[in-house]
This record gives structure tokens, C-alpha cells and sequence, in this order.
């Protein structure tokens, strides 16, 4: 599958480095929605998640928080996602969300450079002849809700592949 490398990243071209990642089914909370932009994602995230901390959820340390994009290349407007709580002790309103296997990579700062992470990924899969769902996973570490200084953020980038 060729997978094509539209101008991504087109500032601070430095490539991630890039490794295949399984993750284990976790239970959580889902949101599913088409956010305006950038910031409506960020806006609504921080109210899901404030929302579900003061009903007394305990976040999993593990695979926190994240958003998966309906597509490899994530747009910039009309943004169709899910946003999930990964939580320690499930209740009814949770869900299992399955193992993901795929490859990932941790980008280090802010969201404006993301894209050389989406690079590094996209050229990794294409010399590896391997083939992606078509989807995208951002789990969040260290988020702007969490670091003033953008340099701290860190974001598991990650592309689920077929089985």
C-alpha cells in the first residue's frame, strides 16, 4: 500500500523514532464527536474529562487519556473523533476498548510540529510494506491541560495496522 507524504511536516522536519506498540483491551469512557477545529477538540477533551473526574473516576495510569481520528492524516476542521477515559474500575456507562496493535511514536512538544511524528510513522510503514486500518491515535501524556511549557507535552502517536 503506498501511502502518499503530502507536506506534513512542514516545519522542524527531525523524524521520530518509530516501533511496533500492543497495548492491552482497557476499560473506558467514550465521547463520539465532530469537533470545529484544534482548539474545539481541546475544549470539549478538558470538559469530558473534568466532567468524569468529579463523578469519582480513577484514571489507568497506563493508556490515559486519548482521541482516535477517523482517518491516518488527521484534519484540521470538522474533525470526526472519539475521546476516551481509559479508568481503573469500570462501571456500566464504560466499554472495553480493545487491544491495538500497531506502530507508535512519541513526539516530544507541541501540536504544531505533530506532523513529523505522522511523517517518521508514514515513511515506517511504507518501507515496511505494512498495512494500516486508516485511523490515528493520539494518547495523551503530558498535554497542554497538564505542561505550561509546550516543549514538556508528549503525545504517543500511534497508527493501528490490519490484522
Amino acid at each position: 500500500m503506498c501511502i502518499p507524504l503530502v507536506g506534513l511536516a512542514k516545519k522542524h522536519r527531525k523524524l521520530e523514532r518509530v516501533d511496533y506498540l500492543k497495548t492491552k483491551p482497557t476499560f473506558c469512557l467514550k465521547k463520539s464527536l465532530v469537533a470545529k477545529n484544534i482548539q474545539d477538540i481541546e475544549n470539549q477533551f478538558a470538559s469530558f474529562l473534568l466532567e468524569n473526574l468529579k463523578k469519582g473516576y480513577m484514571l489507568d495510569s497506563n493508556f490515559v487519556t486519548l482521541i482516535e481520528f477517523d482517518s491516518v492524516i488527521p484534519q484540521f476542521e470538522n474533525i470526526n473523533i472519539q475521546m476516551r477515559i481509559m479508568v481503573k474500575d469500570p462501571t456500566r456507562e464504560c466499554e472495553l476498548y480493545p487491544a491495538v496493535y500497531g506502530i507508535h511514536t512519541y513526539h516530544r512538544g507541541s501540536y504544531e510540529t505533530i506532523g513529523n511524528a505522522y511523517e517518521a510513522l508514514l515513511i515506517f510503514a511504507q518501507k515496511h510494506n505494512l498495512k494500516l486500518k486508516g485511523t490515528a491515535i493520539e494518547n495523551y501524556f503530558r498535554s497542554s491541560f497538564a505542561v505550561s511549557d509546550e516543549s514538556s507535552m508528549l503525545t504517543d502517536v500511534i497508527l493501528p495496522l490490519k490484522d
